[in-house]
């Protein structure tokens, strides 16, 4: 019976260790009670039965106390991985931004790299053409300086060889450059060629030679007469025939206003061809010609001469076809005395002075444009014709009536 009591006592132990009631019946039934627990049984038998409903306050304490301490923290580590977890993701899509920014800005660096690729690949083309479309025009010229037509050709690449080589029956094909009549003559001990003479008043004087020409080898590259005397022409040709001047640019190599001297003149010079010619001022005149018979200008450029665009006193037969004169100025632009010319096809443009023609000459005018040029005098009682080509700019006064 002590042992079986022993037990029982142990089991509430081990259940709490809080003070109890022990109950001893008379028929051996034993009742062991303290606060929520109830153990009974019989002395000569086994535990029977057992209840609590009471919890281990102390462990659910110390655990819920332990939880309330814990749980700060818990969440505190939680926010912290959950801000770690949002930065690792705005992290990762601020690098995808920054990814697709890239490979926008490669894509229109590519785009751009390509339309510069494009670009480049049209301007080489457009040069290719230019170059092709001008050596062509080169082998043109080149094909159509007339060899046959002359008994000597010399191929000219000094202002020396130039100057001494002048003689009738001669082609003379200029190589590119600059021929600087001036510098040659005053470094020059004297002027060997006999049909030459140079002044500085006259400029190089080219004396009765027939049947002469000067050809520029290559409009592709710049071929050019100078002087630097501005009381001289450029070339003067005296008494001669059958001369043919093409693809030169001539004028004086000094500043604008000071120049006597025409870029080119003709006295008693008859047959004269001009093909495309650039004659500059400030020479007083492109074209200065008296008692001349026969003059054709053909596809040239006269401009920025400090008198007028062309002079001729006795001058028959002159012709003028798809020219153009600019930028010239001052007096009497086509200054004609007893003198008679055509222009057709020919440009004049943003030329100024006292009047457009004189009254001693005669012109006629097909298809011509006139624009921008501005003269006090008009065109009343002239001699001129011109056909119901021609047209008139309104900023244009040079050709008015009245």
């Amino acid at each position: 019976m002590k042992k079986k009591l022993a037990i029982m006592l142990g089991v509430l132990t081990m259940v709490s260790m809080t003070a109890c009631t022990i109950n001893i019946g008379e028929s051996g039934t034993v009742e062991i009670k303290d606060s929520g627990l109830t153990v009974s049984g019989n002395l000569d038998g086994e535990v029977v039965t057992g209840t609590t409903d009471k919890e281990e306050e102390p462990e659910v304490v110390e655990d819920t106390q332990e939880e309330k301490e814990t749980a700060p923290e818990a969440t505190e580590e939680t926010d912290l991985e959950e801000e770690q977890e949002e930065d690792t993701e705005e992290g990762d899509s601020d690098e995808e931004d920054a990814e697709t920014e890239e490979d926008d800005t490669d894509e229109v660096d590519e785009e751009e790299e390509d339309g510069d690729e494009e670009e480049e690949a049209e301007d080489e083309e457009d040069a290719e053409d230019e170059v092709a479309e001008v050596e062509a025009d080169a082998e043109e010229m080149i094909s159509a300086i007339p060899y046959d037509d002359y008994k000597n050709c010399v191929y000219v690449t000094s202002t020396e060889l130039l100057v001494e080589s002048i003689a009738p029956d001669t082609l003379l094909v200029l190589a590119p450059g600059v021929y600087d009549i001036t510098r040659y003559v005053e470094n020059a001990e004297e002027i060997a060629n006999k049909k030459v003479k140079y002044d500085a008043d006259e400029g190089l004087q080219i004396n009765s030679v027939n049947n002469f020409a000067i050809y520029a080898e290559s409009p592709a590259r710049l071929t050019q007469i100078v002087v630097e005397d501005a009381y001289a022409d450029v070339l003067q040709f005296n008494k001669c025939k059958n001369i043919t001047l093409s693809g030169i640019v001539m004028g004086h190599a000094v500043e604008p206003g000071y120049c006597t001297g025409a870029v080119l003149g003709l006295i008693s010079t008859n047959n004269v061809v001009l093909n495309n010619m650039n004659l500059y001022g400030c020479g007083t005149y492109g074209i200065e010609a008296e008692k001349c018979n026969s003059i054709t200008v053909n596809d040239s450029w006269i401009h920025d001469c400090s008198y007028g665009i062309v002079c001729f006193t006795a001058v028959k037969n002159a012709i003028f076809n798809n020219c153009t004169m600019s930028y010239c100025q001052e007096f009497t632009l086509l200054d004609f005395n007893k003198s008679a010319a055509v222009f057709n096809n020919c440009l004049f443009a943003y030329n100024y002075g006292q009047a457009m023609l004189s009254k001693s000459g005669t012109y006629t005018f097909n298809g011509c444009t006139f624009m921008g040029s501005e003269t006090e005098e008009g065109i009343e009682g002239m001699k001129v014709t011109m056909d119901d080509d021609c047209i008139f700019g309104e900023d244009d006064s040079s050709m008015s009536v009245g």
